[in-house]
């Protein structure tokens, strides 16, 4: 199993109605591909995390790639997990105005160094990021 934290510019404003249509696509869509996770959307940047079977999360990957809303997208962790992080979520959406300043703070700085080499130093903070979402996403399973 794989567990997947990218980062992506928007290439339009997105309005929470936008958000819940892409939720509601997700949550019908990730169950069937085994694919459980957690999206977050703040100041024109996407910063996800999806986990499950290599082969389903590369496949989804490839899809929003191509999708129009998204550019610059960079994987940042793309690593072999033991256990899922959001086992009961086939997709939640986190709030960013609940993460702690030092997470929003990271956040900030993906934004603007987005093409940068993930050093080991980051990739440990966005672990943790990753870890954390529980704290500030939706709790109820979706």
């Amino acid at each position: 199993m794989i567990g997947t934290l990218y980062i992506s510019h928007a290439t339009m404003d997105l309005s929470p109605e936008d958000l819940a249509k892409i939720l509601r696509v997700s949550v019908a869509n990730n169950p069937k591909r085994g694919i459980t996770g957690v999206l977050m959307y703040h100041e024109g940047m996407f910063l996800q995390y999806l986990e499950g079977p290599e082969a389903q999360v590369a496949e989804t990957l490839a899809a929003i790639k191509d999708d129009p809303r998204h550019r610059n997208m960079f994987v940042l962790i793309n690593d072999q997990i033991a256990e899922r992080h959001f086992p009961d979520w086939a997709m939640a959406l986190a709030d960013p105005t609940l993460m702690p300043p030092k997470d929003q703070d990271l956040c900030r700085r993906l934004h603007d160094a987005v093409s940068d080499h993930v050093t080991g130093v980051l990739k440990r903070q966005l672990q943790s990021l990753v870890a954390n979402f529980h704290r500030i996403a939706d709790n109820r399973p979706r």
